[in-house]
This record gives structure tokens, sequence and C-alpha cells, in this order.
């Protein structure tokens, strides 16, 4: 069948709008990976002060904290947002609560003696907290002008966890250092000869925190997902 001319050029047209939203994506997630190997250069330190440093001082704040060593709560947290916002702070990201249920420790203790599986009353908790979270994070958004993000990172690391070798993971259930199911802390060590030798294959590094592969995996999942919001 013959296309006519207007066809022809609409069809030419609409392929050309594809490659051209392509191309723009590819070059924010590139320029993305590049602030995230030089924070620097958005003046964002590369190492982040705890927000409860009693060395902090005013102008730390305009390069970044971080409240994951507060234990910050759920009726607390507008507070401090605010008290952020009040100091200057034009972007606030704010993420969910994980799948504790599935971190090694939660699994040894709770998860059974030989099934060692996700404690779903955990992970039920941690849904239910991100349920009122975001929620109230997105009416205390709109009185501070769209300051503020909330970043979901329970539903990608869970499904690293129940899907590992999708990501190029070996390890969900226990982590690299120590013997995996309890070690933490200064019990993970070059020193301790039940660390394992690749750390890459493993989703966690000890009884709780993730791995540095797993944290690249979990922040370019993150990217794709919010990196319009972000930039």
């Amino acid at each position: 069948m013959a296309m006519s001319g207007d066809g022809a050029e609409e069809k030419h047209n609409g392929a050309s709008g594809v490659v051209k939203e392509k191309s723009q994506k590819a070059k924010k997630i590139q320029f993305a990976k590049e602030q995230e190997e030089n924070p620097e250069k958005l003046g964002i330190a590369k190492s982040l002060p705890a927000f409860m440093n009693p060395n902090l001082k005013p102008q730390d704040l305009l390069k970044g904290v971080t409240f994951a060593s507060v234990g910050t709560g759920y009726d607390p947290l507008t507070a401090k947002i605010m008290e952020l916002h009040k100091l200057g702070a034009k972007k606030i990201r704010v993420f969910s609560a994980v799948p504790v249920g599935c971190v090694p420790l939660q699994r040894t203790v709770f998860g059974g003696m030989f099934t060692r599986g996700c404690v779903k009353p955990l992970n039920n908790m941690a849904k239910q907290f991100n349920a009122r979270l975001s929620p109230a994070l997105e009416s205390l958004d709109k009185e501070l002008d769209g300051v503020i993000l909330y970043i979901d990172v329970y539903d990608t690391l869970y499904n690293m966890i129940q899907h590992p070798s999708k990501y190029g993971f070996e390890v969900a259930d226990r982590g690299c250092c120590g013997r995996g199911s309890l070690a933490i802390s200064y019990m993970c060590n070059s020193l301790n000869p039940f660390t394992c030798s690749n750390s890459s294959a493993y989703i966690f590094w000890d009884s709780y925190h993730p791995t540095e592969r797993a944290y690249q995996v979990i922040v370019d999942n993150l990217l794709d997902k919010y990196l319009s919001k972000i930039y």
C-alpha cells in the first residue's frame, strides 16, 4: 500500500520524537551518574555528616546531612523538615522504610531456625509506616513549595532480595562478613576468617546493611524512577 507524503512525514516525525526522547533520557542518566561519582560538582559533600553531630556547623547543612544515624521517627519528622527548610534547604529527599523483615539478622532471630524466611509482620510494619509517611510528606510538600520528594526504597530492595539472580547477586539471605547471620559492626573485618572473598555476590554486607554493589543497584533503579523529579 502506498503511503502519502503527509503520512510518511508524520511517521518520520514520530520516529524522530522517540529517538530524541531516548537521547534526552540517556543524557540525564549519564549526568546523574557523573554526579554520583563527583557529588562536589553539585555542592554536595562526598561524605555527609549526621544531622545530630555535635560538631555540625550551619554551613554544613548547605552541603547535605544525613538522618540515618538519628533514628528519625514519624512524629518528629515534620519538625525536622520545617527546620531544614527555614535554614534554606531547597531539595529534601526522604527515603521510605525498607523491608526490615528480610535483613539477615531478623531472618535468623524470627524467620525460623531452618527456613530463615522473611518476617512478614516486620515487613508489614514497614509498609504501614510508609503508607502514613508518603501522604504526610505530600501534604507538607504543598506548604513548602515543592521541596520534598518521597523516595520508595522498599519495593526496589524487596525485589532484589526475592530475585537476586535478576540483579547479578548470588546470596540474599545472609551477609558477607562473619557468618552472615548475626555479624555486624566490629565483627566485620578482613581478620575474620568467615568473611566472604567476593562481597559483590551478596546483597548484604553484614546482618543489616547492603553491600556497596547492592547500594549501586538500588541507586541505578531509583534514578530510572525518580530522575525527572530529582534534576
